[in-house]
């Protein structure tokens, strides 16, 4: 089980400062502004001045950072008598006030669990103005005071750093990974004990299998990853940083081993022809560098790079490192990994075997992780679960609507530049089904721990009181306000909610900015409401700094909410260029699946044909692509030419049904076409054995349709017993929609009124089961 969070994420106030805010912690949820020494507001200038602790040196080592400014040709503001001061000054600018108290609280809690372990992480969004400079800093020397204690290399806590990226996956690490060994020692460059670092990388890890690319040049490189998959990418050789440039390189072999500079850009364009591969190790120097000039890319680091190129985790030195500290932080790193440990603590063990053949070193603090942030929907501390008894859980739609996102940048930016624009207010995302809306919320959700609620008929998510708990619980929660449970009052009106909303405004640090998502508006239920109230009790005012990000479908102007807030509308249209090009994205990334690429090579397609093809019979909409792509990957398609294909979502509707039902009518009106009728009349997901009892099939008559319509079906298990019994429900609203079409239903023949009473019946004896 993984270590709690503590998780740091530092912003720009957009006043030339920075902001921490504990986005997820066992205990507290404070924010601060960031202040740091005058020696880091100028670390351009200061850095030089213990940059010889990472090369190697014993000498530098082990000196103090007072050594006289002009021996290195700078000078400090403000200098640090030691790495021990240099390090508590970090600290103490990160953790200030409350801050300190909730990481001293937390600390406590993680020390009650089995491990007691605690991962501290460090998020950036490189994107923002100054978060390079930021985060260029040595955050690894972190150092407690009180405890006298380097973070980075402390039993019980794991550190690492956060990037945020546009499409983030998870590490998942097999036992028995493929690890692909990129070793370069061009002519020119200093000797390094390569062959050591491979016999101690392939005995730290038995298990794993082990290749050494032969020669290693970035072109093997590339052909090598287009043809097989890899789990780890590790680089031993040379690297470098220019500073004035913000372009990182590593040295590869060319013909006749002579130095071939990369810029870590292009070896990233590379790399993202293997989705396979889960972590690169970069034993080189400066490969976790970053700019730290404004005006220059922030990704052009070859860490920053690898990751922004997809990959899960990185991990790289942000100096230059010895030969010595290089081949003992490999071994202690791939030893822990193959224990099954955490790639933290395996980060951390790397540190101390650095440490142990070198105690006097500093060089242990040269490695820097970075991993992509995955953030959960939320963390609640254990005395305030009462408040989420009865909240619904969106935990596994987050991760569903999120597992392939791409693109959407133009949204992000609308979403921007209605925070700067208004003080507070609404701003509304209106598309048709599968334009992708649930698709952009959750993926702001999961990067940025918005408060959220998600609407769902399917679910039975949709009724007031169900939002006011949740999204009432949940700021609560973020902002420690002082409710131990939700009071009567709290789902009968917007009353308490507005409350809650001015309660936690007024905790808001200077600069920030609460934003709330909604989704599905337009499947929210009103019936039960007062006239002229707004959908959900929605506050028609809003405190400063407060605002809703709400998706809808287009509604009937009679629906639409009636607040006073200031408001914009930001319409998703399907032909527009910003999503045909999400499109295009979206289906590129799938070229290199092997079903895709099966299909592609037996109708002789071209990427850019199928590419086009797709995006244009999908006409901008990502649901038709959700299904039509795995359905060719699957090979269900492997027939059918391109051409053939139904162009539209409704369209594709239409033509699954048909081919359906033209294979047998008589079966087709007994069995599927009753199964879906009522899966789309039951509010919610029902099981197989009361499906059977709905439509008087036989089970194997069940078992077929379920099987040639699970595309189109969400299926869960009823608990989470092994063998529990799956629960069906219909996938999406649109093809919802497209069966209770009356007209459909009537050329078919079937008396909804008939399926309702089936329904009725089967419930009744259920109940009298029991």
């Amino acid at each position: 089980m993984p270590p709690p969070d503590f998780t740091l994420r530092i912003t720009s106030d957009r006043r030339g400062g920075f902001l921490v805010q504990l986005a997820v912690a066992p205990f507290g949820g404070a924010s601060d502004r960031l202040v740091l020494p005058a020696a880091f507001e100028s670390w351009d200038r200061t850095a030089p001045a213990v940059e010889g602790w990472g090369r190697g040196d014993p000498a530098a080592a082990d000196a103090e950072v007072s050594d006289p400014p002009e021996s290195r040709g700078t000078e400090w503001v403000e200098p640090p008598r030691s790495i021990d001061d240099l390090g508590a000054a970090l600290f103490a600018g990160l953790l200030p006030g409350r801050l300190h108290d909730d990481w001293l609280a937390s600390r406590v809690l993680a020390c009650a669990t089995d491990r007691g372990r605690l991962r501290l992480a460090l998020c950036f969004d490189l994107a923002e103005p100054g978060a390079s400079r930021l985060a260029s800093l040595p955050w690894e020397l972190l150092f407690d005071p009180h405890h006298r204690q380097y973070l980075a290399r402390s039993p019980g806590i794991s550190f690492c750093r956060f990037l945020l990226t546009p499409e983030p996956r998870p590490f998942q690490l097999r036992g028995q990974p493929r690890i692909l060994v990129v070793a370069a020692q061009p002519n020119g460059l200093p000797p390094l004990g390569l062959t050591s670092e491979k016999a101690r990388l392939v005995e730290s890890w038995p298990r794993a299998e082990v290749e050494v690319l032969a020669p290693p040049s970035l072109a093997t490189l590339s052909e090598r990853l287009r043809r097989e998959d890899v789990d780890v990418l590790h680089f031993m050789g040379h690297g470098s940083f220019d500073q004035s440039t913000g372009e990182a390189v590593l040295f590869f072999e060319g013909p006749g081993r002579t130095a071939i500079p990369v810029p870590a850009p292009l070896l990233a364009e590379k790399v993202t022809a293997s989705r396979s591969i889960q972590l690169a190790v970069l034993n080189a120097c400066d490969g976790a560098r970053l700019p730290r000039r404004e005006g220059i890319d922030p990704y052009s680091g070859a860490a920053t790079a690898l990751m922004m190129a997809g990959l899960p985790a990185a991990v790289a030195m942000q100096l230059p490192i010895s030969d010595r500290a290089a081949i003992q932080f490999s071994g202690g790193l791939y030893r822990e990994l193959a224990e099954g440990r955490s790639l933290e603590e395996a980060v951390a063990a790397g540190r101390q075997a650095i440490l142990d053949e070198a105690p006097r070193s500093r060089e242990w603090a040269t490695p820097a992780l970075y991993r992509q942030h995955l953030p959960a929907a939320g963390s609640v501390a254990p005395e305030r679960r009462d408040l989420f008894a009865d909240c619904p859980d969106f935990s596994a739609l987050l991760d569903h609507l999120t597992r392939d996102f791409v693109g959407r940048s133009f949204v992000w930016e609308a979403v921007e530049g209605f925070t700067r624009r208004h003080p507070s207010g609404y701003l509304f995302v209106r598309g048709e089904p599968g334009i992708g809306k649930s698709a952009l919320l959750a993926q702001l959700v999961r990067l940025h721990r918005y408060p959220h609620h998600f609407n769902s008929r399917r679910e039975g998510v949709v009724r007031p009181e169900s939002f006011l708990a949740y999204l009432s619980a949940q700021l609560i929660e973020r902002f420690r306000l002082p409710y131990g449970a939700l009071p009567r009052e709290a789902t009968r009106d917007g009353g308490f909610l507005l409350r809650v909303l001015a309660e936690s405004a007024q905790k808001l640090a200077v600069g920030e900015k609460l934003l709330i998502a909604v989704d599905a508006l337009d499947e929210a239920e009103t019936e039960h409401q007062p006239a002229r109230s707004t959908p959900l009790f929605l506050p028609e005012f809003l405190p400063d700094g407060v605002f809703f990000l709400i998706a809808s479908r287009p509604l009937d102007p009679a629906r639409w909410p009636l607040v006073r807030a200031d408001q914009e509308i930001l319409e998703l249209e399907e032909g527009s260029p910003q999503n045909l090009a999400d499109v295009r994205r979206y289906v590129e990334t799938r070229l290199g699946r092997e079903g895709i690429r099966a299909y592609r090579a037996r109708h002789g397609l071209s990427e850019g044909t199928f590419i086009e093809e797709m995006v244009g019979r999908s006409e901008g909409n990502f649901m038709y692509l959700s299904y039509v792509l795995p359905a060719i990957e699957e090979g269900a398609l492997v027939d059918r030419e391109l051409s053939t294909l139904p162009t539209g979502l409704d369209r594709y509707y239409r033509d699954h049904w048909q081919r359906m039902k033209g294979r047998d009518l008589e079966a087709w009106q007994a069995g599927p076409l009753r199964i879906l009728a009522t899966l789309t009349l039951m509010p919610r997901p029902v099981s197989f054995q009361l499906l059977c009892r709905f439509v008087g099939a036989r089970r194997s008559v069940v078992v077929q349709a379920l099987d040639e319509w699970r595309p189109f079906l969400h299926v869960q298990k009823g608990s989470d017993a092994p063998t529990a019994a799956p629960f069906y429900s219909v996938y999406h609203q649109s093809f919802r929609d497209f069966i209770v079409d009356q007209a459909e239903i009537e050329e078919e023949q079937l008396d909804l009124r008939e399926v309702r009473e089936r329904m009725l019946e089967a419930l009744l004896d259920d109940s009298g089961d029991d």
